[in-house]
């Protein structure tokens, strides 16, 4: 329990630094390019992201399972060949996806994109190899339960190596344009992949690596497959606002769009902060059956996330125009959208750590299923707004699925654990003991 207590404040502490260090990237970036090359970047890096999930196959999730497993077996032959496998399967998937949409973005004449954006998107697809690569060496380094390993260089350094490469661009006269940032963040991808490959060689047990790999495929497609799905959901529902305004919209939009965007995603920071401490300790009471202490923590989870967020759309509602300035004035037009964003991210602090709650108690099938629904009622729901609304459309969609699948979680959580995990609920609670 203290090994994971370590290990959860560690993650704490690497994510609320690698949060704050991302939004001030944000911030620089899009002072320094202007919202149309900033919003060909955030679109291209978008791609990426969201490519690279399907490229990796799950196979970066299902190391989590696999690495302690053998690891705990002494079975070093097949951990490393699950390692060998699945980097060779995230840089084929990657790859064969990338020359897909190249494929596609040829033959489109680059979606009709101005030069620079369109580059940065092409450079983006070639990009997805590299993040899906670091994104399964991050899982290694979790599944040895080395925490600080696993996400130094991809939430911390990876950011720290831009920021420096953009700093750099910027003192020797270099225009900042949206395919320029994009070859920037390439390099830092690939630097953080050679500092991973070194870690991984130093800090794993040498028995690891003179051990002859063991290959069963097979079983372990079976198991990445279906997390795969969970992970497409969560980011098809976390990217689909960004990636289909620039479907229908300029990419000056996308830029707006995405200031708004970060900004409201510090409404759920708490939330996601308390989650790397929050899921091992619910898997751990759920574990002793002890249902009181869940729903004891479950009440004072409501209350570390939900008054925090509350201060913070209060004001994001009174200063969203000083706010975005920070970004740029040409940003401050989007302060309508980051309100509606803003309050989606409230209720999601307001409905707790509902997720988590069901994917480390045994019903993660049951929370599968709701991100797929509201997935693809996100995507619906985008399609028919932007084209009519514009960005204020996205946020409305994005706001709408968000709190559908807040609702619905803690509706499950309800029924299947018996937990009331939201603030009103906790309140309704309190006072009913009164």
């Amino acid at each position: 329990m203290s090994v994971m207590m370590r290990g959860a404040s560690s993650a704490f502490i690497l994510r609320v630094s690698g949060f704050a260090l991302a939004y001030v990237l944000q911030v620089v970036l899009a002072r320094w390019m202007g919202a149309a090359e900033y919003g060909g970047y955030t679109y291209a890096i978008s791609w990426s992201y969201f490519l690279s999930i399907f490229g990796g196959l799950g196979w970066s999730i299902a190391l989590l399972r696999f690495v302690p497993q053998y690891s705990v077996q002494g079975d070093f032959a097949r951990l490393h060949g699950t390692i060998n496998l699945g980097t060779l399967v995230v840089l084929l998937g990657g790859s064969l996806i990338a020359a897909v949409a190249t494929v596609i973005y040829l033959l489109s004449d680059g979606f009709g994109f101005p030069p620079t954006a369109a580059t940065a998107l092409l450079i983006g697809f070639w990009v997805t190899p590299l993040m899906a690569l670091v994104i399964l060496n991050t899982g290694v380094f979790r599944g040895f339960k080395k925490i600080i390993l696993a996400l130094a260089p991809s939430e911390l350094i990876r950011y720290v190596l831009l920021l420096l490469l953009v700093a750099a661009g910027a003192a020797l006269g270099v225009r900042l344009t949206s395919d320029v940032v994009m070859w920037m963040a390439a390099g830092s991808f690939g630097l953080v992949i050679l500092m991973q490959g070194v870690l991984m060689r130093v800090k794993l047990p040498r028995d690891l690596w003179q051990a002859k790999p063991i290959y069963e495929m097979g079983t372990w497609l079976q198991v990445s497959l279906p997390l795969l799905l969970v992970a497409g959901f969560n980011v098809v529902i976390a990217r689909t606002d960004v990636l289909m305004i620039g479907m229908f919209l300029s990419p000056e939009e996308v830029g707006l769009f995405n200031a708004a965007s970060r900004t409201a995603n510090l409404g759920s920071f708490v939330l996601l902060a308390i989650n790397t401490i929050g899921a091992p300790m619910i898997a751990s009471l759920y574990a002793r059956d002890d249902m009181s202490g869940l729903q004891r923590f479950a009440g004072n989870v409501a209350h570390l996330a939900f008054w925090p967020s509350l201060l913070g759309f209060a004001g994001v509602w009174l200063f969203a125009k000083p706010i975005l300035s920070l970004f740029g004035a040409e940003y401050t037009v989007a302060s309508t959208q980051l309100v509606i964003l803003a309050f989606g991210h409230l209720i999601n602090a307001g409905c707790g750590l509902v997720g988590s709650m069901l994917n480390v108690t045994g019903y993660h099938s049951q929370s599968a299923r709701v991100y797929g629904y509201s997935a693809v009622f996100n995507i619906v729901l985008n399609g028919v707004l932007i084209p009519r609304y514009g960005i204020t459309g996205a946020a409305v969609a994005t706001m709408i699925t968000t709190i559908l699948w807040n609702v619905w979680l803690h509706r499950l959580v309800t029924h299947h654990l018996g937990v009331q995990s939201s603030i009103v609920s906790v309140l309704v609670q309190a006072f009913r003991k009164k």
